[in-house]
């Protein structure tokens, strides 16, 4: 029993965990407001934002976007680098199969890890991990979940597959 609940945590937190590793396309980000300032190398946005990338979605209130200008680009047409992404306000990322939520999204994509805070959860299927906070580390492919203040503490409910129920492998 306790090696079928460490491979249903692998199994939820390494499909969120992998969603990096597949992400090459442009991003499409939609909001009732967008404020860009160039000095800071970042844009908010803010309202209903929505940004999807090759089937990842991320809902939250707002959104920031720092990113720093590629070297390589012709002057006129610099590139964009991500450097960092931060959300805010009922924060909701959505991929085939799963849901993970918080009240705030940290991801810098050149440290590979995520931080989601704020009554944290990854859901997939009836199985969920909750905790205060829940860090990934995208490129160790290894997930820390922590609780909150006193009296708090990380949850995790497991539900067999009814299909590989009552199986012995």
């Amino acid at each position: 029993m306790l090696m079928l609940m460490r491979a249903i945590i692998i199994a939820v937190l390494l499909s969120f965990v992998t969603v990096a590793d597949s992400l090459a396309g442009p991003v499409q980000v939609e909001a009732d407001r967008m404020e860009s300032r160039t000095s800071d190398n970042m844009v908010r946005f803010a309202g209903n934002v929505e940004a999807r990338q090759d089937g990842l979605t991320i809902r939250a209130a707002e959104m920031e976007i720092f990113y720093h200008k590629a070297a390589a680009a012709p002057a006129k047409d610099k590139a964009m680098a991500v450097e960092r992404i931060v959300a805010r306000g009922n924060v909701r990322l959505l991929r085939q199969g799963w849901i993970a939520t918080g009240r705030s999204l940290d991801y810098s994509p050149g440290a590979d890890t995520a931080l989601l805070t704020g009554d944290a959860r990854v859901r997939q299927g009836n199985n969920l991990v909750s905790g205060e906070r829940i860090v990934l580390h995208i490129k160790e492919g290894r997930s820390v979940v922590e609780r909150g203040g006193k009296g708090q503490r990380v949850k995790a409910w497991f539900y067999p597959d009814p299909k590989t129920a009552g199986s012995s492998k």
